[in-house]
């Protein structure tokens, strides 16, 4: 006779863990698209600015940025921590592990070069003069190079990670 999963306790931690890791993947996957439209937008303002200086588009777009990057930084660093310990965890293959402790590592650099970027566009956002336009460039394409490379090596294991578990399920099941 097969127990019922949440007849265990131990079963049914094991279970609400795989769901809070499926869930923070799927919620992951829909951030990351935020974070790369973001990013999309933040080149966008860096080029205007520097093309024909901060006008009200661009104070808008830098306010726009701001704000959405206030609560998805936080909150993809926090969520891929999570998800990543398990998926690295789990795997075997040396490169996996690697990618997990790069992205760990890039967790650092996303929130130290986003508060470096940040005052710059707030300055845009209000209209301040002291905005210098070369270093928000700067500052901008090297968050924007962090973010999109960060993402796409998340992705790459996020999703290994998700059919590993697709592949042990089944396995189970047969």
């Amino acid at each position: 006779m097969t127990s019922h999963p949440h007849s265990n306790p131990a079963a049914a931690r094991a279970e609400r863990a795989r769901e809070r890791q499926h869930h923070d993947q799927a919620h992951l996957a829909r951030h990351h698209a935020e974070v790369l439209r973001s990013v999309r937008q933040l080149r966008q303002l860096a080029a205007r600015v520097e093309q024909g200086g901060p006008d009200a588009h661009s104070r808008r777009l830098a306010a726009a940025i701001i704000g959405r990057m206030d609560e998805l930084v936080p909150d993809v660093l926090t969520r891929e921590a999570r998800a990543l310990s398990p998926a690295a965890g789990a795997d075997d293959e040396p490169w996996a592990r690697q990618a997990a402790d790069q992205l760990r590592a890039d967790h650092g650099w996303i929130s130290t070069n986003w508060y470096e970027l940040r005052p710059r566009l707030d300055g845009v956002a209000r209209e301040q003069s002291w905005v210098d336009v070369d270093q928000l460039r700067d500052a901008a394409d090297l968050f924007c190079t962090l973010l999109t490379e960060h993402v796409g090596l998340a992705t790459t294991l996020l999703e290994r990670s998700g059919r590993r578990a697709e592949f042990e399920a089944g396995a189970a099941v047969h």
